[in-house]
């Protein structure tokens, strides 16, 4: 029995060293080459994920026609397909904003202006265009205005009307002007 587990012994460590000595042959067509070359072999994943207004779609940049830029894309649940959105609609896909209560509209400032997005309609409208920076744009308390700031001083847009209103007239004074003391003040 001795005989035979030694030989059995013999037997596999001989197969150990003769398969440590043949030559590796790799059986995969990868190259290390091929790795460097990063998102261009594997593939561009979808970066900035996130839901539309209305939780029907996922939108996301993505590139994988290997642009110089990535493009806007969204997958549609109902359809259950993907859609590059054209630059032009880029502006309708609002990311942030303040909503109204039964989250049917939303309010945001971009690039200085601010603009009012009706989910249900798709509907974009510019609330303001000036040369002033508009921010901080908020439902009023009874949502029947949008309250936003310009400057120091608090504005409001009437959603019915289209008329805006300056709430605050806060202005910047020059520094207060010492006044020269009198007897009473020097005691």
């Amino acid at each position: 029995m001795f005989k035979q587990a030694l030989t059995l012994l013999f037997l596999l460590v001989s197969i150990g060293i003769h398969a440590q000595t043949e030559p590796y042959e790799s059986t995969s067509a990868l190259k290390i080459e091929d790795f460097m070359k990063g998102e261009n072999f594997v593939g561009f994943q979808p970066e900035n994920i996130r839901w539309s207004n209305d939780s029907k779609r996922i939108h996301f940049e993505w590139n994988p026609e290997k642009n110089l830029l990535s493009d806007q894309y969204y997958y549609d649940l109902d359809e259950d397909k993907i859609i590059k959105i054209v630059p032009e609609d880029y502006s309708l896909i609002p990311e942030t904003g303040e909503w109204n209560k039964e989250h049917s509209r939303k309010v945001y400032s971009k690039n200085g202006d601010i603009y009012l997005f009706d989910v249900d309609k798709e509907n974009l409208i510019q609330v303001t265009n000036t040369v002033s920076t508009e921010t901080g744009p908020e439902f009023s308390g009874d949502e029947k205005s949008i309250i936003y700031r310009r400057g120091n001083n608090l504005f409001s847009w009437n959603l019915e009307s289209g008329t805006t209103t300056q709430l605050t007239d806060l202005k910047s004074g020059s520094e207060k002007k010492e006044s020269e003391n009198t007897e009473q003040e020097g005691f």
